[in-house]
């Protein structure tokens, strides 16, 4: 039983990935000389090369992309990346009162805690909401 890193069965992902298109391209170059001297149908030559060394270069990066976690792997890469963006949030008091029903504001309220403030006409005390900037 071997154990092998994720880095390591990626590699030899891309190397078998690589290793399927280059002997697809030869198989394709291949089939294209033996058409065009067997039969001498240009068209048909080239149609096969081209048809074989399309597939093998889908098969061989499909290889390499399952190898490398997938398309997926990319997707969460790019979602941490703008998650990483630094975000400005300020605190405000609600904007009434629920005791008493009075207008709060950050200018007529008493912060009485970092996160707390005090209704100017009933004293009731409420918790600041976060509102990013």
């Amino acid at each position: 039983m071997s154990s092998m890193s994720n880095e390591e069965s990626g590699c030899s992902g891309a190397l078998l990935g690589v290793a399927v298109m280059t002997i697809g391209s030869l198989v394709g170059f291949y089939l294209f000389f033996n058409a065009l001297f067997s039969d001498g149908s240009v068209i048909q030559a080239i149609f096969t090369f081209m048809f074989v060394a399309v597939v093998s270069v889908l098969v061989g990066v499909s290889i390499i992309v399952r190898s490398q976690g997938g398309l997926q792997t990319v997707v969460m890469t790019t979602r941490r990346e703008r998650q990483a963006v630094e975000r400005t949030y300020v605190y405000e008091p609600p904007r009434f009162c629920s005791t008493c029903g009075g207008d709060l504001n950050p200018q007529n309220v008493e912060w009485t805690g970092p996160l707390t403030v005090k209704c100017p006409y009933c004293g009731a005390s409420h918790n600041a909401i976060k509102r990013e900037v």
